[in-house]
């Protein structure tokens, strides 16, 4: 014949504690509330968990770039061909460029360009 033990109370009273512990645990882990919060100048502030998060809701107004260059110079020219417009193709909806062109280049008789050095 087999004798049983009743279980001590005690035994209860650990479980039952460590289920509300538990719970309590996985209920925090799990409420995590984010907040947002208006700012003037058109900026919000989003509080989450573990931390801030600043974001600019005003559009945004392109950069001004001014592009000085020697009219009719090929160096300015293979600048612009080469490496301004693929820049500005990727960037255009953020950058405004100005080309300002100057120098005393002229192009003579027989199509040949003539600069001052």
């Amino acid at each position: 014949m087999r004798v049983t033990r009743p279980i001590p109370p005690i035994f209860f009273v650990f479980v039952g504690v460590g289920l509300i512990l538990f719970w309590w645990l996985f209920r925090t882990s799990l409420s995590v509330e984010d907040s947002t919060e208006a700012l003037p100048g058109g900026r919000e502030v989003t509080s989450q968990s573990d931390h801030l998060v600043v974001t600019d809701t005003t559009a945004a107004q392109p950069v001004e770039i001014a592009v000085y260059y020697e009219a009719l110079c090929p160096d300015s020219v293979q600048f612009v061909l080469n490496q301004l417009t693929p820049v500005y193709e990727k960037l255009k909806d953020w950058i405004h460029i100005d080309l300002v062109p100057f120098g005393k280049a002229r192009v003579s008789t027989f199509n040949i360009f003539i600069m001052q050095i």
